[in-house]
């Protein structure tokens, strides 16, 4: 909920002093004042409309236009909302609120049955991480952020550059003399000391009371239940050159494998020494880095997974993602899902998707190697994320909740 996608054409790159930050940015929420000016600018997506949606998501005040006459601040924090929280001269505090639901943490929760009298623990790792920086009239400087817990840094700074008649830019908001501090906290920050109204999670989940003949037939029929879920198997490789092939082995074996994700980004060598994943000022993470790959295939077991090695474009994506979690395998006229059309899919959103969940009966339950190829047609040194979903499963006991094997 609040989530809003990061426009695709809207990034740029620069490894020289820049408002908008270095090395790979997205940072621009402000479109051109004069709109879209084609005789001298043809980029119809300059600016992020997905980050000033999230701006205006988590930056309530009951102060503008007196709105505190019908919405007092205080009645924000007793529903939660997420929202700019105290603002003074020194400091900024925002109070975000997340709501997840678990069919997205995992699949399981998609597939897990009704059952009775369960205990679950739940292990969820967030990002919490700390950026210092120092800017400067004309540059926002490379930095990247330290992080206390997770992989990601999930705070970005905009761009303080001024938009103009034909370019997108942001607003000059920081103090070109003094050093800045920014951090992600859960409930408690290292900074202000101050707390969230909200000091613990909170889990929803549907209860339902059953008529005892139903719940006795409803037990006696299934006593255990095989729940068929799927799960992930991550690896990274580094340091492809531009214009180089690679070949790379990601698990010498694995067994029912449903399908293989390749993501694309650029190395921290190629990105004014910042890793992207820390960057504040790149969405990475949350999108991946505009890279093209050619000559794309997978190998299982040695096996091709494509006819013969792809130029990967969007008919191809679309045509693996079809039977992925689609409606009707996107077969019928009128249902169709996805925020990843063609336009986002060529400027930013280059996803390398192959769906290996067609298998014989004979190979199931086969462990299987996965190889990827393909030539890096960027003009930067790249890394490569792969993601591996293979389907695992467990018995549940219905009426005791416990896992039975």
């Amino acid at each position: 909920m609040g989530y809003a996608l990061d426009t695709a054409s809207s990034w740029g790159y620069d490894k020289a002093n820049n408002l908008s930050g270095r090395g790979i940015f997205n940072n621009e929420y402000a479109h051109a004042t004069d709109g879209h000016a084609l005789t001298t600018n043809w980029d119809l997506g300059s600016h992020n409309e997905g980050l000033r949606k999230r701006m205006e998501n988590t930056n309530k005040f009951s102060s503008g236009k007196k709105k505190s006459s019908v919405v007092a601040e205080a009645t924000r924090g007793l529903l939660y909302q997420s929202r700019c929280v105290s603002k003074s001269a020194t400091s900024v505090v925002w109070e975000v609120y997340a709501k997840l639901r678990l069919k997205d943490l995992t699949d399981y929760f998609e597939k897990c049955p009704l059952i009775k009298g369960s205990t679950m623990r739940f292990l969820i790792n967030t990002n919490q991480a700390e950026v210092s920086m120092t800017p400067t009239a004309t540059n926002l400087p490379a930095v990247q952020a330290s992080v206390l817990s997770g992989n990601t840094c999930p705070i970005m700074i905009t761009s303080q550059k001024p938009p103009t008649a034909t370019a997108s830019g942001g607003v000059s908001s920081l103090d070109a003399t003094l050093p800045v501090k920014l951090s992600v906290d859960i409930v408690k920050g290292r900074q202000s000391g101050h707390q969230t109204s909200l000091t613990s999670c909170r889990l929803y989940a549907p209860l339902y009371k059953f008529n005892p003949l139903a719940e006795q037939r409803y037990l006696s029929l299934a006593p255990t239940k095989r729940v068929e879920y799927e799960d992930v198997f991550q690896y990274q490789f580094t340091g492809s050159n531009a214009g180089d092939t690679f070949n790379f082995l990601v698990s010498n074996g694995i067994e029912d494998i449903q399908s293989v994700l390749v993501v694309p980004f650029l190395s921290a060598s190629a990105n004014v020494g910042m890793n992207p994943f820390l960057s504040p000022y790149s969405t990475a993470g949350a999108t991946h880095d505009p890279i093209p790959l050619q000559q794309f295939n997978i190998l299982l077991s040695a096996v091709i997974f494509f006819l013969e090695n792809e130029e990967y474009d969007f008919q191809a994506f679309s045509h693996q993602l079809a039977s992925s979690n689609h409606l009707n395998g996107g077969l019928t006229t009128g249902l169709g899902s996805g925020l990843i059309g063609k336009f986002e899919f060529e400027n930013l959103y280059r996803y390398y998707y192959g769906n290996a969940s067609r298998s014989l009966p004979s190979e199931e339950g086969v462990s299987r190697s996965v190889q990827i190829v393909g030539k890096n047609a960027s003009a930067q040194q790249i890394s490569l994320m792969k993601f591996v979903c293979f389907r695992r499963s467990m018995t549940i006991d219905i009426q005791t909740g416990a896992r039975v094997q």
